[in-house]
């Protein structure tokens, strides 16, 4: 995701940090942190797992005339639930962003929307196999949908008080349907080729997550997600997240994040590095007892 303005860097400031690429970041439902359930106001126990479901919602924009127009906007959600030896969880972000300095057209600058699904059965509380699905929607990287199926295993690593770290491991069948105008290959002679409209990638998921309850309210939550095409290694993606949340009162949080998207073959013309950083207020419902 890029900003062709500097302003457009605000409209962040009111996204949902802890929702942004949720079930990445998150930590497995035995490992909770604050920012997932910001109603827990002692440092999270894991040492036992009940039923329960957690939901968070955010929203906010930006509009501003004069020297520089700008019409921003964001919102996110995540859902979890557990059922016994099931669980299952949802998020879903999206932001636009369109502004110019004065005098000049206005354009669209930010224009995209990712929607999560995800299953997991627990073998036992540490031990748990999943099937994840991802759907984005880019403009600016080029991608009508970039969906990437993943089944696979995930293993809690550490279970403490106040202490997690999980892995998971698994497949990775990544389908992208490219935008007409990101196809055009231009080589060093000046011939155009074009691309295929649609490319599947088979490969590889890697993900390693870690969570610290620093104190009774703060939690910080960090992960690195790596997907690796069998067939090429010079194709790969990297996606590394942080969180740090403090819960403010009854189901409201104060939430900062960061995340690095790197990709080293991205269609033609696009960056190979994106980056994004929130400050975000999240209201949060959870009834899960622990």
């Amino acid at each position: 995701m890029r900003f062709t303005s500097p302003c457009l860097a605000v409209v962040f400031v009111s996204s949902l940090a802890p929702a942004q690429e949720a079930l990445k970041v998150a930590p497995p439902p035995e490992a909770k942190p604050v920012a997932a359930a910001p109603k827990i106001a002692g440092a999270p126990a894991i040492a036992k797992v009940s039923d329960g479901t957690t939901a968070a919602v955010s929203a906010g924009g930006l509009f501003g005339t004069g020297n520089a127009k700008i019409l921003a906007g964001s919102v996110s959600g995540v859902y979890e639930t557990r059922l016994g030896d099931w669980g299952a969880a949802a998020s879903l972000v999206g932001n636009y962003g369109q502004g110019a300095p004065a005098g000049k057209p206005i354009a669209v600058n930010t224009e995209n929307v990712q929607a999560r699904l995800r299953g997991d059965r627990f073998l036992t509380d540490d031990v748990a196999i999943f099937l994840l699905s991802t759907s984005r929607y880019d403009r600016f990287q080029g991608l009508d949908l970039r969906e990437n199926i993943d089944p696979g295993a995930r293993l809690l690593l550490v279970r403490e008080a106040a202490h997690a770290t999980w892995a998971e491991l698994g497949y990775d069948l990544q389908i992208d349907v490219r935008r007409d105008e990101a196809r055009d290959v231009i080589a060093a002679d000046g011939t155009t080729s074009r691309l295929d409209k649609t490319a599947v990638q088979h490969g590889v998921r890697v993900f390693v997550g870690r969570r610290e309850a620093l104190r009774d309210d703060v939690t910080l939550s960090v992960g690195v997600e790596y997907l690796q095409d069998v067939t090429d290694a010079e194709r790969f993606r990297v996606v590394g997240e942080g969180v740090c949340a403090a819960r403010l009162s009854g189901g409201l949080s104060l939430g900062l994040g960061a995340t690095a998207r790197y990709e080293r073959t991205p269609l033609p013309g696009k960056e190979r590095l994106d980056t994004t950083s929130t400050l975000s207020l999240v209201y949060a419902f959870s009834d899960a007892k622990r």
